[in-house]
């Protein structure tokens, strides 16, 4: 789960924040001229442990234990078992820093018509 209602979803409008997508909007596959259907999304509380990835890009990326990231390197990898040598699509560059913190607030799970995942602040997620 995502928790940064800030995160820039990539959407065919654009950017927009994760705390603004909507059913039914449609956002960048990472398949080649396909958008993917958002069909459910869930903002509910969360008390635990999180990870915050420090991107290139000067942004971060802030997710919860089981979620699956995309590297160039590794495919689909679980966020708690990434390293500073994954390259995320993003720019193909290094992962900053990763960081392990507690967190307690909102969370959010966003499912997609297809299962090939969209973009966050730049990174594939499923």
């Amino acid at each position: 789960m995502l928790v940064d209602d800030s995160l820039i979803v990539l959407t065919s409008g654009g950017g927009v924040s994760l705390g603004t997508v909507q059913l039914g909007q449609k956002v960048i596959s990472p398949k080649i001229g396909m958008l993917n259907e958002i069909v459910n999304i869930s903002k509910q509380q969360y008390s635990g442990d999180i990870y915050v990835i420090y991107l290139p890009n000067g942004k971060e990326l802030k997710v919860t234990c089981g979620q699956n990231i995309y590297t160039e390197n590794r495919g689909w990898v679980t966020v708690s078992n990434l390293s500073k040598n994954d390259i995320l699509l993003y720019g193909k560059d290094n992962i900053i820093d990763i960081k392990r913190e507690k967190y307690n607030g909102y969370a959010y799970l966003v499912t997609m018509l297809y299962e090939d995942g969209f973009y966050v602040n730049g990174v594939r997620v499923r």
